[in-house]
Formats: C-alpha cells, sequence, structure tokens
C-alpha cells in the first residue's frame, strides 16, 4: 500500500514507541545489581570482560546508550541521569512521577523531531528562493520541470497513473514506484495535498520535481518508521497517463 495516498493510509503516530522503549530499558536494567552503579570512578586497570555477567552488564549500558542516541537524547547532567537510575534499581522514590515518566521522553522526543523537521523545511525552501527553473506555487509548493508534456490536465474526479520516487530534505529515499515495477493509480483526490494540487497542473507526459511543504504532506503525524511528523517532502512525479471521468 502506497503511503501517498492520504486517504488510505493511517498515518497517526506511533505514541507507543517512546513507552515501550522504555519499559524495556526499565525492564532490562532492574536486572542489573545495584553495586555495579557504586563501583569508584576511579579504576586502577582498564576494565574487562572476563565472564558472561560482564558482557551483560557492558551490553545493558551499551544499549542505553545506543537507545539516548538513536532518539535524539543526550545526557547533559550525569549526575542526574545516574541518580534516576539508581532511584529505579534500588526501588527508591523518583524526582518525578514514575508513571509520567514514558510520556515526559515522548514529548520531549515529539518537540525534537519537530524542531529538525522545521529547521530542515525552513532550509529547504530558503535554498529554492530565486533558483533558475524553479517555480512557486501560492500554496507554498515549489516545483521544477524535468520533462513537459503535451498532454492535457487531469481533474479530481480523473483517474491518473504516476510513477513517482519520494525524498525527505536529507535525500533519504522512502517512495519508489519505479523500483517497484509499479505505478501507482488513482483520483488526485485520493493523494495527499500537495501532490493533489501538483496533479492537476501537469500535463500529461511530464515529470516535476515537486517540493511540499509539511502542512500540505503528512503534518504533525508523519508516517511512522517513514516520515517524520512535521517533514517536507521532495518527489519526483511522472504523470504517465489520465483517464477523464465519465
Amino acid at each position: 500500500m502506497s503511503t501517498l495516498k492520504g486517504s488510505k493510509f493511517n498515518a497517526r503516530c506511533n505514541n507507543k514507541s517512546v513507552a515501550l522503549c522504555f519499559i524495556v530499558m526499565a525492564t532490562l536494567c532492574l536486572t542489573v545489581s545495584i553495586s555495579a552503579f557504586s563501583q569508584s570512578r576511579q579504576t586502577k586497570s582498564p576494565l574487562r570482560l572476563t565472564s558472561p555477567n560482564d558482557s551483560l552488564q557492558y551490553t545493558l549500558g551499551a544499549y542505553m546508550g545506543q537507545w539516548i542516541t538513536a532518539n535524539g537524547f543526550s545526557v547533559s547532567n550525569s549526575e542526574l541521569f545516574l541518580k534516576g537510575m539508581n532511584d529505579v534499581l534500588g526501588n527508591k522514590p523518583t524526582m518525578v512521577p514514575a508513571a509520567s515518566i514514558p510520556a515526559k521522553l515522548e514529548s520531549y522526543q515529539k518537540r525534537l523531531i519537530s524542531s529538525k523537521s522545521s529547521q530542515q523545511e525552513s532550509l529547504l525552501f530558503a535554498n529554492l528562493r530565486g533558483k533558475s527553473g524553479v517555480g512557486m506555487l501560492p500554496s507554498g509548493i515549489g516545483y521544477f520541470v524535468m520533462t513537459n508534456g503535451n498532454g492535457y490536465r487531469p481533474t479530481l474526479t480523473d483517474s491518473v497513473l504516476i510513477h513517482v520516487k519520494g525524498f525527505l530534505p536529507d535525500g533519504k529515499l522512502f517512495e519508489d514506484t519505479y523500483a517497484k515495477n509499479s505505478a501507482l493509480r488513482g483520483l488526485p483526490s485520493t493523494f495527499i495535498p500537495g501532490l493533489r494540487e501538483v496533479l492537476q497542473i501537469m500535463p500529461v507526459g511530464s515529470t516535476w520535481r515537486v517540493f511540499i511543504p509539511a502542512a500540505l504532506g503528512y503534518g504533525a503525524n508523519g508516517v511512522p518508521g517513514l516520515i517524520p511528523p512535521y517533514s517536507a517532502l521532495i518527489f519526483e512525479v511522472e504523470l504517465l497517463n489520465a483517464t477523464r471521468s465519465r
């Protein structure tokens, strides 16, 4: 199922992702002995893995480091970070309500992602201004005509056949119907708003590169695992055919 058809794709955020990761982390951490966190910071000899339990302890720490980095977090206050760990491991009262921890992490992560996406969108469209061959629609969509067809322009109720490549602002490919050897067919009205608008002004036979603001793409929801919330989108769209509605 294509990610492009807005009316046929459930783009709800995966709100359980952070909570699930936190629960997994907490479960793993609770298997670690508190004494592992109370060792002296000054070690006379380099640490070595001399037993399966040593490997487990190191792996748990490495896992947490990977999770923190991969989710956009950082440890800026190691003293508070270790206190939070020790409070949980020691079954002590936490400085914030324990039940609120997953929601706090999820909220912070969403703010990080939204901020990054907004910055990328601003930079993308700033670079488009004044660029040779790039046009701008009143809605804020940018476009560059790669191949100019001479067919007619479809309406919202016509059936269209298109090939697309979809990219994030950082160049990451998230959709390629050429690679799948499967062009998309549907009414323009079934696609995301940005493509819906562009398809009505493209002549059949054209290939355009289009730059779509987040508000005309997947907005605050994004597509879990593919498109971050508030991400601008870049498409190469080839309008292969259009069938007039009866």
